[in-house]
């Protein structure tokens, strides 16, 4: 087992909890949670009731968003396909075109991070990718990007890291 199946196989709970709050809001998550941590102190609840305290914060429906990922097992792969950058007066106006692989459509919570300088800190863009498939992304800068990473924070259960990144050619 290669180190990214493994990190998969242990953090995929983690990945599971990670695209819940985003989808429903980490307030709504965490009022859920500190109800039914209240009415179950020092006691065991089944993952029903989990869902139910949550459910009674939010207006998405927790059951049918979670069986998708407890039921089938998500087997994600995103590619970054291309990477197109054209100066547009003062701005370079970057458009990134990713790709998702799965055997369903997921309603996926993300980040694009790109720099534009070689020490700089990854800015970071917030993307939801809601369907397997083709997205395309855009973005500007006052300078033209040097490296561009999908999902750089890690929240998506990918089956590989492979073509998550891409840095212009510097030689």
């Amino acid at each position: 087992m290669g180190a990214e199946t493994g990190s998969l196989i242990y953090n995929y709970g983690a990945f599971v909890w990670e695209q819940l709050r985003q989808k429903i809001g980490e307030e709504s998550l965490i009022s859920g949670l500190t109800n039914l941590y209240r009415d179950f102190k020092y006691k065991s609840c089944t993952h029903e009731e989990l869902f139910d305290y949550i459910q009674n914060e939010t207006e998405v429906q927790i059951k049918q968003y979670m069986n998708k990922w407890i039921n089938l097992v998500p087997k994600i792969d995103l590619s970054l396909i291309n990477v197109e950058s054209v100066k547009e007066g003062e701005l370079f106006k970057t458009k990134v075109e990713i790709k998702v692989e799965s055997e369903e459509d997921y309603d996926l919570f993300s980040e694009l991070g790109y720099k534009t300088e070689e020490n700089s800190e990854l800015q970071l863009i917030h993307i939801q990718l809601d369907k397997k498939g083709f997205h395309t992304f855009s973005f500007e800068s006052e300078r033209k990007p040097i490296f561009i990473q999908i999902d750089p924070s890690y929240r998506i259960p990918q089956i590989r890291l492979d073509n998550c990144e891409w840095r212009i050619n510097t030689y």
